[in-house]
């Protein structure tokens, strides 16, 4: 829908490829849509704004399927841009701006929590997501996390259930592959939200850059697991400060999504 409408404002698929993201911007004003004004507390540095920008076009288009520019940084706030067609989901827009603690831990111990368990300096205990009574004990430095993560995005596993893959960097990769090879037979844990998703025991050396987080998820779950992942982290969680709905210029053109 958003690239019909891109090519008829004469921005081509192929000018996508080659320059980069186009803005959905253009495409807001001529077809109408929404327009949120993002803002972060204190006084975020333009680094990390422009890297908080994107984050969150990237976690949008995981979202909803894009490939393109969602998000500018004017003046201090970040101004989103989700054209007509786009309707705005309250739940998953609120996971989408937070800081969200996604990371590869290296497990010490699987543990019963149905009574207290103490973690020594330097490790965490934290419950598996979908299991109130197993938990880990896990190094509180991550082997790697979101930063490493370049792109997610939803599938099932080898059972039909629904996964969630996932493209590390290229120093990701090695380092989750020098990793790997040094850690045969055991476990390590992925967790979002100082939870474990899973856990799995490390078979054998995981070269190449890539893997599949599995659990209990339900489709959506997956979807926006992938959408989280696909952006890497925030510096800092984002509020919406404001939301106007726009009609645009000419929102009955064939090319309106």
């Amino acid at each position: 829908m958003i690239r019909s409408a891109l090519i008829a404002l004469g921005l081509s698929a192929g000018a996508v490829d080659a320059q980069g993201m186009v803005p959905t911007a253009p495409v807001l004003e001529s077809c109408g849509g929404t327009r949120l004004v993002l803002s972060a507390a204190g006084a975020p540095s333009e680094e990390n704004l422009d890297r908080a920008s994107d984050v969150v076009s990237a976690r949008i288009g995981g979202l909803y399927g894009g490939v393109f520019d969602y998000t500018e940084v004017v003046d201090d706030q970040i101004l989103v841009s989700l054209p007509a067609g786009m309707p705005v989901d309250r739940d998953g827009l609120s996971q989408l701006l937070e800081k969200i603690d996604f990371r590869f831990l290296q497990v010490v111990e699987r543990v019963s929590l149905d009574k207290t368990v103490d973690a020594p300096d330097g490790f965490a205990v934290l419950p598996q997501m979908d299991d109130p009574i197993l938990g880990y004990i896990v190094e509180n430095d991550p082997v790697l996390d979101g930063t490493s993560v370049l792109s997610a995005q939803a599938t099932f596993d080898q059972m039909g259930q629904p996964a969630v893959s996932f493209r590390f960097s290229e120093e990701g990769g090695k380092r989750f592959g020098e990793y790997t090879a040094e850690h045969i037979g055991e476990p390590f844990a992925i967790a979002l939200r100082d939870e474990v998703i899973t856990a799995p025991t490390i078979q054998s050396a995981i070269w190449g850059g890539s893997g599949i987080v599995t659990g209990s998820f339900a489709n959506e779950e997956a979807e926006r697991l992938a959408a989280l992942m696909q952006g890497g982290v925030l510096p800092f969680d984002l509020d919406v400060l404001s939301e106007e709905s726009v009609d645009g210029s000419d929102p009955s053109a064939d090319f309106c999504p």
